[in-house]
C-alpha cells in the first residue's frame, strides 16, 4: 500500500518558496546600494528573513512531501530529497493521532513513532488516501493515544532542524 498525495501538499512550500525569493531580492537590493549604513536595516530584514523562510520551507519540504509505502512488514518512507527510510514493523512502537484546528474543520496526522521519534506522518490534509493508510495503521500497530499539538514544538523542529 501506498500513499498517494494531495494537491494541497504543494501549495504551502511554493507559496513559502516566493515569499523566500521576496526577502532575498530585498536582500540583494540592499547589499548593492554603494550607502550601507542607510539600508543596514534592509539588508539585516532580507538576512534574517531568507534564513527564517529557508528554513520553513526546508521543513515543509521534509515532513509535508514525504511518501510513505507498506509491504512484506515493512515501512518504506521517500521524502523530498530522496532519501529512504525502511523500518520494519517490528521497530515501530505504534502511532499517535493528533487533531489540528483548521478555520472550517479539523485534519486529523498520525505520527508512527520508534523509540519516541517521528518514523512517518500520515495526514488527512495532504495524503489523497488517508483513511484507507489509517485503517492499515490502525490494523498493524498499537494505538498510543492523542497528543498535542502545538506551534511552538513546531517553531521548536524548526529552529533545532529536528525533521523526521
Amino acid at each position: 500500500m501506498k500513499s498517494e498525495f494531495n494537491f494541497r501538499i504543494y501549495l504551502l512550500p511554493f507559496l513559502m518558496f516566493f515569499f523566500c525569493v521576496f526577502f532575498l531580492i530585498g536582500l540583494l537590493d540592499g547589499l548593492f546600494k554603494n550607502d550601507f549604513e542607510k539600508h543596514t536595516e534592509q539588508i539585516l530584514y532580507g538576512f534574517f528573513g531568507t534564513l527564517i523562510f529557508g528554513l520553513i520551507i526546508l521543513y515543509q519540504f521534509k515532513t509535508r512531501l514525504l511518501s510513505i509505502q507498506f509491504s512484506n512488514n515493512k515501512l518504506e518512507t521517500i521524502d523530498f530529497f530522496k532519501k529512504h527510510n525502511i523500518k520494519s514493523f517490528k521497530e515501530i512502537d505504534g502511532f499517535e493521532k493528533r487533531i489540528v484546528k483548521g478555520k472550517f474543520e479539523n485534519f486529523e496526522y498520525l505520527h508512527l513513532l520508534s523509540n519516541n521519534k517521528n518514523v512517518a506522518v500520515i495526514s488527512q490534509t495532504y495524503h489523497k488516501n488517508y483513511y484507507e493508510l489509517k485503517g492499515f495503521v490502525e490494523e498493524n500497530f498499537k494505538y498510543l493515544g492523542m497528543s498535542n499539538y502545538g506551534h511552538l514544538s513546531e517553531i521548536q523542529a524548526i529552529l533545532t532542524l529536528n525533521y523526521l
